[in-house]
């Protein structure tokens, strides 16, 4: 079996695995390097994946999968380890509600954080306006009018600002109001 870890974050992962001819069902376990028990076995039918959720961020985890032949036999365990991400970057940041001196940025967030930092400038300026919230949304008040604008959202996770500094490909938008 060919196993992988694919779409990880700061709380969840993907296995990925390869078929295995002749099997009733494949099972999957889970833990953190540090635990001496396993979690599960579960029974996960034929999917060749499995979805893990509620993981800790910034974490050795070892994950299993093992295919369950017809007859009872198995094909042994196939393990796989990796590092959960300190931080998971907020998606689908939007504009939305824009007046000539107002907006709302919104964001999601797949895994839990602290807090977030919301920075924004007038395009062509260096500096950052930061502003902290715990909130998914915030309204910018005092923009100009008619002049372009970019945001940027960092989330914090364990006192580290780092999910957008991961990740070179970092979200910044501009909008003109």
């Amino acid at each position: 079996q060919n196993v992988a870890v694919t779409n990880l974050t700061s709380c969840s992962a993907r296995l990925n695995w390869n078929a295995v001819g002749g099997l009733s069902y494949y099972s999957v376990r889970w833990k953190e390097a540090t635990a001496s028990l396993w979690n599960g076995p579960i029974n996960i039918g034929n999917v060749l994946y499995y979805d893990f959720a509620g993981l800790n961020a910034n974490t050795v985890y070892y994950f299993s999968v093992e295919a369950n032949c017809t007859g009872g036999a198995t094909a042994g365990w196939v393990n796989k380890t990796t590092t959960t991400k300190i931080c998971t970057n907020p998606t689908n940041i939007s504009v939305s509600a824009v007046t000539s001196t107002s907006a709302i940025v919104s964001w999601t967030q797949l895994c839990p954080v602290q807090s977030y930092q919301l920075r924004y400038r007038k395009s062509g300026t260096t500096s950052w306006t930061i502003v902290n919230t715990s909130n998914t949304s915030l309204t910018i008040n005092n923009l100009l009018p008619s002049t372009t604008y970019q945001y940027r959202v960092n989330a914090t996770c364990n006192g580290d600002r780092k999910s957008t500094r991961l990740n070179s490909s970092h979200l910044v938008i501009s909008y003109a109001v």
